[in-house]
């Protein structure tokens, strides 16, 4: 729960942080939390909850590019007649 903590606190929200662990939301969790959840763990803000679903959703599209960037990467390997495998 140190790592969710730690998290909370670079965000600037470590004042969440006992309410996370109080619920034993880790990070395997952390990805299906919802606006009603964050609600129900005590984040009343509208901004603090906006803040949090952004932050977990950031390594999400973060997988999209480096999948897209693999995907461009490939295309241009191909069309040089040379495929590569990164």
């Amino acid at each position: 729960m140190q790592q969710i903590a730690d998290w909370l606190g670079k965000l600037g929200l470590g004042q969440y942080a006992q309410r996370f662990a109080e619920n034993d939301i880790d990070f395997s969790i952390l990805a299906d939390l919802n606006d009603q959840d964050l609600k129900a763990l005590g984040v009343s803000s509208l901004g603090h909850r906006r803040q949090l679903l952004l932050a977990i959703a950031a390594p999400r599209t973060s997988h999209v590019r480096s999948f897209r960037n693999f995907q461009c990467r490939a295309v241009w390997s191909h069309s040089a007649t040379n495929v590569f495998v990164y």
